[in-house]
């Protein structure tokens, strides 16, 4: 599969959004904060792989979620159904709709599935209520519900810094193919980090999962990785 860099994106269309996967080009996890989340520096990439999402009138006026997956729930754990129902809140908006998730992203694999299920919802639900909402308004949203949904508002390769939700857009001119290999079992983001602050993942932690060499990505402007602890996986 390749990165949303290579190609031609069609315009957005009322009823319907893509959900884009993501990976990480480099990550630095800095330390944990006082408020329980930990510190990042990380270089991230939407891919043109992901979930794809639909929309439709619901008379009944709620706000629903069907899915494909079995396990995936579809109540108010879904981050997806939170931003909907937050944007709704905070547009005064009384429609209900019912989404529904194709959902292609594997679960728990570290390529954002649930963050880029809730900032398509907000973008394309913002798009299907024909709201006037403004960009700072959605990013206010996606903060409060998780951290990389801010990533997926950008819609291209960003610098992710704090626990996720600063992003700065930077060029990306990476030429290729990514290729993903699902081991078949899930490893928990809220895991991977109880196992870095314990000191599990080895010496120095998952910043050195893959060593301490990397190449800066190509055109990320003035950006480059600062101490060599960082892994590119």
């Amino acid at each position: 599969m390749t990165t949303q860099a290579e190609q031609d994106h069609p315009e957005p269309v009322a009823g319907r959004a893509v959900a884009p996967a993501k990976i990480n080009l480099f990550l630095e996890i800095l330390g944990k904060r006082e408020d329980g989340f930990h510190e990042l520096e990380t270089v991230m990439v939407p891919l043109v792989f992901g979930d794809e999402i639909t929309f439709a009138a619901a008379p009944d006026g709620m706000i629903s979620l069907a899915c494909n997956h079995p396990t995936l729930p579809t109540d108010d754990r879904n981050l997806a159904v939170r931003a909907a129902k937050q944007l709704a809140e905070r547009c005064s908006v009384s429609r209900g709709v019912q989404i529904t998730l194709q959902k292609n992203i594997p679960l728990a694999a570290g390529l954002a599935g649930g963050s880029t299920n809730a900032a398509a919802v907000l973008t394309g639900l913002a798009r299907f209520w024909e709201l006037n909402v403004s960009d700072n308004l959605l990013h206010e949203i996606a903060a409060g519900l998780g951290s990389d949904i801010n990533f997926f508002l950008a819609h291209g390769t960003a610098i992710c810094r704090g626990r996720g939700e600063q992003v700065e857009p930077v060029a990306n001119h990476c030429d290729g193919w990514v290729l993903l290999v699902n081991p078949g079992f899930e490893i928990s983001t809220a895991w991977t980090y109880r196992a870095w602050s314990a000191g599990q993942t080895g010496s120095g932690g998952i910043n050195r999962v893959r060593g301490g060499q990397h190449r800066p990505v190509p055109g990320a402007g003035r950006w480059r990785p600062g101490n060599g602890r960082g892994a590119v996986v």
